[in-house]
């Protein structure tokens, strides 16, 4: 924690990349939960814009990978 409000130079979408392939690995359920919880704060202004910047750039693929699992 660089006390600026970043992880040591690194943005907070960033941060949470590895816990999220992590979960992808182990605990895919959780991910889904995510999901659920993304877009219901992307409904609104106000729950958008609490996401970190650089957020759709981490967790699309992510969801991209659980929509694949989905259809098959």
């Amino acid at each position: 924690w660089s006390g600026s409000g970043s992880w040591a130079g690194r943005s907070a979408s960033e941060a949470l990349l590895e816990p999220l392939v992590r979960a992808y690995a182990r605990d895919r359920g959780r991910l889904h939960e995510i999901a659920l919880l993304m877009d219901e704060l992307a409904k609104t202004e106000t729950g958008s814009s609490i996401l970190p910047e650089g957020w759709a750039a981490v967790w699309g693929p992510i969801q991209e990978a659980l929509g694949w699992e989905a259809d098959e």
